[in-house]
């Protein structure tokens, strides 16, 4: 799996077709004000509710 990305809000607006992209291979962290506010997982190839799940235990913190 590739290093997670972290963006802004403003550069997710902008290229949210790429940033979906990215997300198939990585999350994408979504920061607001350089606080994390989302994050944007690929589903791409799995169940989407499995995706979630394995995320979610993955990371129960995030940074602050």
């Amino acid at each position: 799996m590739k290093k997670p990305r972290t963006i802004s809000i403003r550069e997710a607006k902008a290229h949210l077709s790429e940033m979906i992209g990215a997300a198939q291979g990585a999350y994408v962290l979504i920061t607001r004000h350089g606080r994390p506010t989302a994050v944007l997982v690929g589903v791409e190839g799995s169940d989407a509710l499995d995706v979630v799940q394995r995320f979610s235990k993955r990371t129960r913190k995030l940074p602050s």
